[in-house]
């Protein structure tokens, strides 16, 4: 695999992260009656009932508590609670978050796949 297809693979799969957080949270603005915008793939991939927004909610939390505790803080900073773009700059050296980073994002979409 060359180097460029590794980094789009990467990117890939950080896209996929992100976009299981938007409709996490998309999921429960539906539950308390708001009015979200919800990908046309997504409702035809779960459905639009309240029980399928809760499966997908459960199954997101699922695959995060499968998660080490480093890996929980990285896809949560990085991914669902996005407040402090820099988090990361005090506690690693920039090859080592990028290398946990990947790292992350792989096992959360594993168990995600799995839940």
């Amino acid at each position: 695999m060359g180097r460029n297809s590794l980094k789009h693979n990467t990117l890939a799969k950080r896209q996929a992260v992100k976009k299981i957080a938007t409709n996490f949270f998309n999921c429960y603005q539906k539950l308390k009656g708001e009015n979200p915008r919800l990908d046309e793939d997504f409702i035809k991939e779960i459905g639009y009932t309240a029980a399928c927004y809760r499966y997908y909610i459960d199954k997101v939390e699922r695959a995060f508590r499968k998660l080490d505790e480093l890996s929980k803080m990285f896809i949560n900073n990085d991914f669902f609670y996005c407040a402090y773009p820099y988090w990361w700059v005090d506690k690693f050296p920039t090859s080592s978050y990028y290398r946990l980073k990947a790292n992350a994002v792989e096992n959360f979409l594993r168990y995600f796949n799995e839940a």
